[in-house]
């Protein structure tokens, strides 16, 4: 979706609206990711460029994260999907099975939600 928009941009060209679905065949991994992580890319991918096109002094073009970068994940977490098992330091996420290993620095009693944010 990025690639296509900044290729637009770089023709001095209409910038596409894209989503996620429109990939699903040309990348078929994408249908093993959960739908809600797919929309927040797309979210991501449009308020950077929003920001852009606002303030181009504070806001650079949108560019591809390097490989070495924080690896991350967002999601919208619906129905409460995301599950943490602090015992055998496993993350649950949608649509994966088996729990991920992961290196907690603390525990927290309340739930995930999709600000970042812990909430009661």
């Amino acid at each position: 979706m990025l690639d296509k928009k900044l290729n637009a941009y770089k023709k001095k060209e209409r910038i596409p609206g894209v989503t996620p679905a429109q990939y699903k065949k040309e990348f078929p991994f994408l249908k093993e990711v959960d739908c809600f992580a797919l929309v927040a890319v797309q979210n991501h991918i449009e308020n950077a460029f929003r920001n852009h096109f606002k303030n181009r002094k504070q806001f650079k073009l949108p560019k591809f994260k390097k490989k070495r970068d924080k690896k991350s994940y967002t999601t919208y977490n619906a129905h409460n999907s995301i599950r943490v098992d602090f015992e055998k330091s496993l993350i649950y996420l949608p649509k994966i099975r088996e729990g991920i290993r992961i290196e907690l620095h603390r525990t927290f009693y309340n739930s995930i939600k999709n600000d970042g944010k812990i909430h009661k």
